[in-house]
């Protein structure tokens, strides 16, 4: 699946007493940094500063040196909104740090809260409860997603990152916990922490991958975007295709009238991608970049034509994910079935297997049928079929 970009849809909504609201299509003055009517908002609402003992100390050269670039009040910040108590936007982001890119304190020895990060939690706060922690692995994670009792509308990822991969700590200080969530090297563990956060995600939820190249296009391997938008599928993933720098970070209105993140670089290019599949396309058997060879009587070919709702990157991306549904339908209507083949950039877009050997091709996908897979190809829930061919979990 090719990753649509994620467009910028702006709409005027009031936030909770004493919030910025968006004026003239952005937010308050239209830049991502907090003014300083805003930042007030935000230390108190966040209950931030000297008041409450939560200062920014100063980042010292020697603080520099021992790479310390948090707060120890950094570890686990949280605000409950008083309309939305249950409605959480949960920040999950790296211990290891080592340029501070995630840091609430300005990285100078004035000891400044982040105006950046201020705009980015005061904006969410806006809707959503706020609850971020820091962790090192993938291990911890896990568990602190576990411990989670309210519905995840919004999940941020914050690490340093590629494109297939997102680091919140570092390997050798972690006792042989992956310090990572990597799909192509750590797969098993990168499950692992997916499947407990899938549990948690309430069914309108955006996941944002706040990382370097996660939603990179790669013609020939899916990226991070791609890869958690499968496994948690039924959700929106997005992330930025390029190195990420926190100026091209920005809020926007979705068509729900809650805040989202979104990339663009300096030019006000969107730089973002998004990927979304059809509930329970994680049980499929997912082969990016691959077709299958076949003789003509093996499969039969159809076209599922695009029904747009709107305009826009995200109305193509959904109108995709409803595509393969469309198409995942045909395929477990047919016991003879066994896969299905998706095209991005051929009309005739939907291929019915009745066998299949692999091949390399670009702009083409296998979702394999759950009933004719190993134990061992699919890392969730078993499914089955019943009689009228309708996948239903176990």
């Amino acid at each position: 699946m090719i990753p649509f970009v994620a467009g910028l849809i702006r709409r005027e909504v009031h936030g909770v007493s004493g919030a910025p609201t968006s004026v003239d299509g952005g937010w308050t003055d239209g830049t991502p940094e907090c003014t300083d009517s805003e930042m007030k908002v935000y230390l108190e609402r966040f209950r931030l500063g000297s008041k409450y003992g939560k200062d920014c100390d100063g980042f010292t050269e020697e603080k520099l040196t021992e790479d310390k670039w948090y707060q120890p009040w950094e570890l686990n910040l949280q605000y409950d909104h008083p309309q939305y108590p249950d409605d959480l936007a949960l920040y999950m982001y790296p211990l290891e740090d080592h340029n501070g890119a995630f840091s609430l304190c300005e990285i100078n020895e004035e000891g400044e809260f982040e105006r950046l990060m201020c705009k980015r939690l005061l904006a969410v706060s806006e809707r959503y409860s706020v609850k971020m922690v820091r962790v090192s692995n993938t291990v911890d994670a896990k568990m602190e997603i576990e411990g989670i009792e309210r519905r995840i509308h919004r999940l941020v990822l914050g690490g340093h990152g590629r494109f297939h991969k997102l680091a919140w700590g570092d390997d050798s200080e972690n006792d042989g916990s992956p310090a990572a969530l990597d799909y192509i090297n750590l797969p098993a563990t990168t499950e692992s922490f997916l499947k407990a956060a899938q549990s948690k995600l309430a069914d309108n939820a955006v996941v944002f991958c706040d990382s370097c190249q996660g939603g990179k296009c790669k013609l020939d391997e899916m990226n991070f975007v791609q890869f958690v938008a499968w496994r948690l599928a039924g959700v929106e993933v997005c992330g930025s295709q390029n190195l990420l720098e926190p100026h091209m970070l920005d809020f926007f209105r979705d068509e729900t009238a809650r805040p989202r993140l979104a990339v663009h670089n300096h030019q006000g290019l969107q730089r973002g991608s998004c990927a979304q599949f059809p509930r329970g396309m994680d049980h499929w058997k997912y082969d990016y970049a691959t077709t299958c060879a076949a003789n003509k009587e093996d499969y039969v070919t159809t076209r599922i034509p695009c029904n747009k709702a709107g305009n826009g990157p995200r109305a193509g991306m959904l109108c995709e994910a409803n595509q393969l549904d469309e198409c995942r339908r045909i395929c477990t209507s047919d016991r003879e079935c066994i896969a299905f083949v998706f095209y991005t950039k051929l009309k005739n877009n939907c291929q019915i297997m009745k066998r299949c050997d692999p091949v390399p091709k670009r702009h083409a996908s296998i979702f394999w049928r759950p009933k004719y897979l190993d134990a061992d190809d699919v890392a969730f829930a078993p499914m089955d079929e019943d009689d009228d061919g309708d996948v239903m979990m176990q």
